[in-house]
């Protein structure tokens, strides 16, 4: 039941924390790139303290170091592309105070570091994927198009003609945003349990 728990929740945020996110693919893939990023450093900085024995200390400086990644991000962003950091600003810091990153760093874990990493690996994973579906498809469906990472800035590729999309801007306004995400939500739901009526079944 926990673990069911856990995956619905993780689903929710996940979805939830991008809906602030500018709704173009690439600006979403810079967040998942630092969650990702915030996961695998945060394991190894927690695992080090704990190392040096320092764990009545642990939860302040590890949220200082998560914050110090996201700081160090932006301005390398800003060194990359100063609009695209200029856009995103406050949004580089939401994958640091979601349950997705700190709970899951706070965790009691006494496994060892490979088993934690990979643990932790395809957590993020997970996560990566259901973001990378709600980023693609809000986009398409909203402006008809989809924006990639290149290596000037971000390149928009439309693979809908604009006058079919008349009515899909609501998909890049929050409401629009939050129902796109309870959508997927739904179907995420759906998928775990048939998931799990086949596993019973073999």
């Amino acid at each position: 039941m926990q673990q069911k728990n856990d995956f619905y929740i993780n689903c929710a945020v996940s979805l939830v924390m991008l809906v602030p996110v500018p709704p173009r693919f690439a600006y979403g893939v810079i967040l998942v790139i630092m969650f990702n990023l915030l996961i695998l450093l945060g394991t190894l900085f927690k695992r080090s303290l704990e190392k040096l024995q320092m764990q009545n200390m642990l939860n302040p400086l590890l949220i200082l170091f998560l914050v110090s990644v996201s700081m160090l991000t932006g301005i390398l962003l800003a060194y990359y592309d100063a609009v695209l950091s200029l856009t995103l600003n406050f949004v580089l810091f939401l994958p640091v105070f979601t349950s997705l990153v700190v709970g899951k760093l706070l965790a009691n874990s006494d496994m060892p570091l490979g088993s934690l990493l990979r643990k932790n690996i395809l957590y993020s994973a997970f996560i990566t994927g259901i973001s990378l579906v709600f980023l693609c498809v809000r986009e398409i469906f909203g402006y008809g198009s989809i924006t990639l990472l290149h290596g000037s800035g971000i390149v928009q590729h439309q693979v809908i003609p604009p006058q079919y999309m008349q009515t899909g801007i609501f998909w890049v306004t929050i409401p629009g945003g939050i129902t796109l995400a309870a959508l997927l939500l739904v179907l995420c739901t759906i998928a775990q349990k048939v998931f799990l009526v086949k596993r019973e079944q073999q």
